[in-house]
């Protein structure tokens, strides 16, 4: 028996040692790629300075910038890759959408993975409808094939939009994987999101999940240990909590909404 817990005990040890976070190291710009970079995907600030060189060093990442910064662009690309709906889920999600599979950075730039990992979650808070009806049709299999019934009557239809995101994540965000999501936010109250960043914290604990994050609320970015990276004018930087704008803006309004609203 005691030979039985010492060999599980290191077969759990050896599979983290293999399969240990970030999976997803950086993104570059292919060798003899040639972006316009006047055009989308590429005129997005993100890009600003006409390079793509993108590191990925913690088990969390989060990205901060203003609408239409590239944030949602770059998410959209990393689920291509790993072969997720452009809608959001997973790669056993199969249902129809307008949008391509085929994304426009894909044939532009390099995606370096160790190992590649095409399981998880994307999540866009655009088109959670969408998700959130599928599954409540459907009893999904798991990255096995096996089926696997969810509670998924639960998830959508009879619950208010904030609920519904709540109940995806408790049911989604567990396990080894990759996990894509684009303002989570989004339907949550300031309780939800310390909810949802207890749920993080458990992905983080269990040592097998890597996290990209994108968000304009200053709660998630407080998430301890993540890296932060801020997308201005100049392009992508990795930043302090205390230096992000939205965490300043939100500081102002907090101490003198008068002053804040008449700047």
């Amino acid at each position: 028996m005691k030979h039985v817990r010492w060999r599980r005990a290191w077969e759990s040890e050896r599979r983290r040692a293999v399969f240990s976070p970030p999976f997803l190291r950086n993104i570059t710009l292919r060798e003899g790629a040639a972006p316009d970079w006047d055009s989308f995907p590429f005129n997005a600030r993100i890009f600003a300075g006409r390079k793509v060189d993108i590191a990925f060093t913690h088990q969390t990442t989060i990205l901060v910038g203003e609408n239409a910064t590239g944030k949602s662009t770059l998410l959209e690309a990393i689920a291509a890759n790993c072969g997720f709906s452009p809608e959001g889920g997973t790669q056993n999600h199969h249902y129809e959408t307008d949008e391509p599979r085929h994304h426009p950075l894909a044939d532009q730039v390099r995606f370096a993975w160790k190992p590649k990992v095409q399981f998880g979650l994307f999540l866009r808070a655009e088109t959670f409808f969408n998700l959130s009806r599928y599954l409540d049709d459907v009893d999904e299999t798991d990255r096995f094939g096996n089926p696997r019934p969810l509670p998924v009557d639960m998830l959508y239809h009879g619950h208010s939009h904030g609920q519904a995101f709540h109940r995806l994540f408790q049911a989604r965000l567990k396990g080894p994987g990759i996990y894509l999501l684009d303002e989570p936010e989004a339907a949550l109250s300031p309780t939800r999101l310390l909810e949802l960043l207890v749920l993080l914290g458990n992905l983080r604990h269990d040592g097998m999940a890597q996290v990209i994050l994108a968000t304009h609320s200053p709660i998630l970015m407080a998430f301890p240990g993540a890296a932060l990276w801020e997308i201005t004018s100049s392009g992508i930087r990795q930043a302090e909590y205390d230096d992000l704008e939205h965490v300043r803006t939100l500081r102002r309004v907090l101490n003198d909404p008068d002053a804040a609203m008449a700047a």
